[in-house]
């Protein structure tokens, strides 16, 4: 995983190697470590990408809801800590799953 990691991070967003790398620890049960992964993707900025403006034709910086991956490391942390903590939880599910 640590070669995954060196070699993704350079060139694709940040927020897509942190959640593979919890998504694996989370499925091989090591939650702990599944943890501090998703609470990575859940401080990275939101992914940003450029869209052509309809009424001049430039391209501008927007925020990528389709491309962004913290609904679904907030998902899968609020599964990991629904049976200690049932509280943030839900606060995580209602701050990044609710549209």
């Amino acid at each position: 995983m640590a070669k995954y990691k060196q070699l993704r991070l350079p060139q694709g967003p940040k927020q897509e190697v942190y959640y593979n790398i919890g998504r694996m620890l989370h499925q091989l049960g090591f939650s702990t470590h599944a943890h501090y992964w998703y609470c990575k993707v859940l401080a990275e900025p939101d992914i940003q990408v450029f869209e052509e403006d309809e009424r001049t034709g430039d391209a501008i910086m927007k925020t990528s809801y389709s491309y962004n991956l913290k609904p679904l490391a907030a998902l899968n942390l609020a599964y990991i800590m629904q049976s200690y903590n049932p509280q943030k939880a839900r606060l995580l599910k209602r701050q990044f799953c609710v549209i």
